[in-house]
């Protein structure tokens, strides 16, 4: 278990966080003590950043364990690994803002970058044909055009 798991998840629901919340990062967390313990073999104190890209790497992977040892059957979307390194993030951040001995600043985490997709927009006579829709469809001349 990571060293001060405990003492981050108290800070968590002290700062209200949601139980949901509170639950998805301690299950990250462990995904990621999993991984060190033995995926890698190394403990949390000895770790470098080129360990945290292979753990991300890792996340990518079709062939990862959950923490319980368990294997996957799909890959994680790019938005799910994100939230993953986000939590680990997190805990660098809370060891350091609380003068803990961290091996890697949380800076070293990063995320992937996720291409937003474009706005569809609807055609000029689309948009038209709805404005007009109440017209098509109420009886009442006076009641469509209200509508």
């Amino acid at each position: 278990m990571l060293k001060y798991l405990k003492n981050f998840i108290l800070y968590l629901q002290k700062s209200n966080y949601s139980v949901e919340t509170i639950y998805n990062y301690k299950r990250d967390l462990k995904t990621f003590d999993f991984y060190l313990k033995n995926i890698i073999k190394k403990d949390f104190d000895s770790i470098k950043k080129i360990d945290i890209d292979n753990y991300s790497e890792y996340l990518r992977s079709s062939h990862r364990l959950t923490s319980e040892n368990n294997k996957t059957e799909k890959k994680l979307s790019k938005r799910s690994i994100n939230r993953i390194l986000s939590s680990l993030k997190k805990y660098l951040s809370f060891l350091e803002e609380n003068q803990y001995n961290t091996p890697v600043s949380s800076t070293v985490v990063k995320q992937y970058k996720i291409n937003k997709s474009a706005n569809i927009l609807s055609s000029h006579k689309d948009l038209i044909r709805l404005i007009e829709s109440p017209t098509t469809f109420e009886k009442k001349r006076e009641v469509s055009l209200r509508n």
